[in-house]
C-alpha cells in the first residue's frame, strides 16, 4: 500500500502530560510500530515531542516562561539515531511560550530556535512575522550527525 500523503504525531498521550523522554520515544517507538503496521513509510513521519509550558508555577517564573528544552532536545537527537534518520521531527515554537508578551516570546523563541536545529529539528512552526526569528532561522546551519558518523 502506498501512502502519498505527510503525517504529523504529536507525542501526547491520553492524560496529556508529558515529562520525560523515555516516555516521548515510546510513544515514537508505538507510532513507529502502527505505521510499519499499515505501511506507512517512515519518511512521511513528522514527529512532534510537544514542546509546553512548565505546569509548575514556580519553575515557569524562575526561568521566565522558558520550556523545559532538555527532554525535547534528546527526544529530537534520539527519534533521528532510532530511525536511522528515516523520520522526520516537528516543533511549534509558541507552544511553549504561551501567556507570555508578544516581546518575551520573541527572545525565548530567538534562544530555543538554534538549540533546536542543533539537534538535528527537521521542521518548526514558527511566527513568519516576526523579523528577528527569521532572520536567526535564515542563518541557522543543521549539522547532521548521521552523516558525520559515517564519514
Amino acid at each position: 500500500m502506498s501512502h502519498n500523503r505527510l503525517v504529523d504525531v504529536r507525542f501526547i498521550d491520553q492524560t496529556y502530560k508529558i515529562e520525560y523522554t523515555r516516555h516521548r520515544l515510546q510513544i515514537a517507538l508505538d507510532v513507529l510500530e502502527q505505521a510499519d503496521g499499515i505501511g506507512l513509510s517512515r519518511e512521511q513521519l513528522y514527529l512532534d515531542p510537544v514542546l509546553s509550558v512548565r505546569t509548575d508555577p514556580v519553575a515557569w517564573n524562575l526561568t521566565g516562561g522558558m520550556p523545559d528544552l532538555d527532554p525535547i532536545l534528546q527526544t529530537i537527537s534520539l527519534i533521528g539515531e532510532l530511525s536511522a534518520g528515516q523520520v522526520k521531527t516537528i516543533v511549534g515554537l509558541s507552544n511553549g511560550t504561551l501567556g507570555l508578551s508578544p516581546r518575551k516570546r520573541s527572545s525565548l523563541h530567538c534562544r530555543m530556535l538554534p538549540l533546536l536545529v542543533q539537534s538535528v529539528l527537521d521542521a518548526v512552526i514558527l511566527n513568519s512575522r516576526d523579523q528577528t526569528l527569521m532572520n536567526i532561522a535564515g542563518s541557522l546551519k543543521r549539522s547532521n550527525p548521521l552523516q558525520q558518523k559515517a564519514a
